[in-house]
């Protein structure tokens, strides 16, 4: 058989993965269950290119399975980035199942891989359909290949257009923020004021915190609208991430990650909490409530995009 021909049919294949996981997570069923009946169409299909491809590469039929995560540490304090380790976190053996880019010729891809691998991060990229800002978290979720939803992530630099510092030298008294949060949550700009006042011990008038102009936030990170990842960045901006991002895989160590952009709007990076925390600590990374509550009027926000 072709190339061609075997690439044509890994794409069939993965559309045909999707639709049937679509409709997993539409219907509400968890994981995998053994007896649950495919839809007709789906399991001829399947059939049918399991034959044509027997003898073939066996990865391009076989469901695959999640990467183990790499030793947790210690969650940092709220005031405080993350202390880095003495050694790295172990990466997961072989490659994560979750990344469909080996044969990506993207330099961007290229580029924040190697920054990756320098960063020793056990990162995954993976390239998606170019309407997903168009579809529903939930089929977000299933491109990505995630748990839930909630480990869909956004980064956005944050602006005080009060600040007496022109730069961000000063990462408790910074003009720019780099903030990371769920997609399912609604970001307070009130409690990243809060936070940032406790860390400068400056008076509230000191700040006026506002999304960095596209034009700016481009200079600073060298990404644009729908890519901005901390991952490779410019300017080496502090960062806020979310509380309830920690929270992700607290009980299932290979489920303790979160996906976020990754330098193309259609290029999504699948990174370790604690791979993360210790790879940036420097920057530093400040763990903070930036988000409404459940019980908090603005609620949950599964709309907005970068």
């Amino acid at each position: 058989m072709s190339a061609s021909a075997i690439s044509a049919l890994k794409r069939q294949i993965e559309e045909l993965e999707f639709r049937v996981r679509l409709a997993e997570a539409m219907a509400g069923i968890e994981g995998e269950k053994p007896n649950a009946k495919l839809p007709v169409y789906v399991e001829a299909a399947l059939n049918g290119l399991e034959c044509l491809l027997k003898g073939e590469r066996q990865s391009s039929v076989s469901v695959p399975q999640r990467a183990s995560a790499p030793v947790i540490a210690p969650a940092p304090s709220p005031k405080e980035g993350p202390k880095a380790s003495p050694k790295a976190s172990p990466r997961p053996e072989g490659p994560d199942p979750d990344d469909n880019t080996a044969n990506d010729p993207s330099p961007v891809l290229a580029r924040l891989r190697e920054e990756a691998r320098r960063l020793n991060i056990a990162a995954a990229f993976r390239r998606v359909p170019a309407d997903y800002y168009d579809r529903k978290l939930e089929e977000r979720q299933v491109l990505l290949n995630a748990p839930t939803k909630h480990y869909l992530c956004k980064s956005m630099i944050m602006c005080n257009t009060k600040c007496s510092n022109s730069d961000w030298k000063d990462p408790k008294n910074s003009k720019y923020y780099v903030v990371i949060y769920q997609y399912t949550r609604r970001f307070n700009n009130e409690k990243l004021v809060k936070f940032v006042q406790g860390l400068s011990g400056l008076s509230k008038s000191k700040f006026n915190f506002r999304l960095a102009p596209e034009e700016v936030s481009e200079e600073l990170s060298g990404y644009g609208h729908n890519s901005v990842t901390p991952l490779g960045m410019k300017t080496p901006l502090p960062i806020v991430l979310s509380h309830r991002i920690l929270e992700l895989g607290k009980d299932n160590p290979a489920e303790r990650f979160f996906w976020l952009g990754a330098g193309e709007p259609d290029l999504k990076l699948k990174v370790f909490i604690d791979d993360f925390l210790r790879a940036f600590a420097d920057r530093p990374v400040f763990i903070a409530d930036v988000t409404y509550g459940d019980d908090e009027q603005g609620g949950e926000d599964a709309t907005a995009d970068e």
